[in-house]
């Protein structure tokens, strides 16, 4: 549960103002009740590429779109590998690759250990993914597939690899994939493009 928060320094609330809801550019989106209507594609792209990973360590930021599009590309190399999954369900589950930080465009990227403590962080990220995965008509859950799950831990082992070397690895890490980094000259447009492809809008 969202704690109380004190009253409004404002006589009059905006329309669809509520203690719970943040301004997302398209309303106010309310994690009390959440409309997937409000969620904006451009909007994804322009907050992910401005986030960097790693909170900002590495000499020259990587960002989280840059990230998304690697997980993307991983995750359809790792599809053409197998022969159980139809051609509607792959570009379900490239389009899940590309969008699993999609909440970060508003909750911002968390380090995952400080994520095991902040639940609160973790109900509000579960929350906005499931209004992202209805908003583009993707089956609730699917951003968090095992084979987005395993690509994005070897995203993390290939930025770790390719940004900061000198830091010592982590309990579990994967093996770097030469697929698993990737700079793009414009986060944002490489964002989209993708995106485009798979039919998002």
């Amino acid at each position: 549960m969202i704690p109380n928060a004190p009253p409004a320094p404002f006589a009059e609330a905006p329309l669809g103002w509520t203690e719970s809801a943040v301004w997302i550019g398209t309303g106010f989106f309310d994690f009390h009740a959440p409309d997937p209507a409000l969620i904006d594609l451009e909007a994804i792209a322009r907050s992910l590429a401005a986030q960097p990973r790693w909170h900002g360590l590495p000499v020259r930021d990587y960002s989280v779109a840059e990230h998304s599009v690697a997980v993307w590309q991983m995750v359809r190399a790792d599809l053409d590998d197998r022969h159980d999954c139809s051609p509607v369900r792959g570009l379900m589950l490239q389009a899940a690759a590309l969008l699993h930080d999609a909440p970060e465009y508003i909750l911002c990227d968390l380090p995952a250990p400080l994520k095991s403590l902040c639940p609160g962080y973790c109900g509000l990220h579960d929350i906005l993914a499931r209004a992202i995965e209805d908003r583009f008509g993707l089956p609730r859950g699917i951003t968090s597939h095992p084979i987005i799950k395993a690509a994005d831990g070897y995203a993390a082992a290939s930025e770790k690899a390719a940004l900061l070397s000198d830091a010592p690895g982590w309990p579990g890490m994967r093996d770097a994939r030469p697929d698993g980094f990737g700079r793009q000259d414009n986060p944002n447009t490489a964002f989209l493009k993708v995106a485009y492809s798979l039919g998002l809008a």
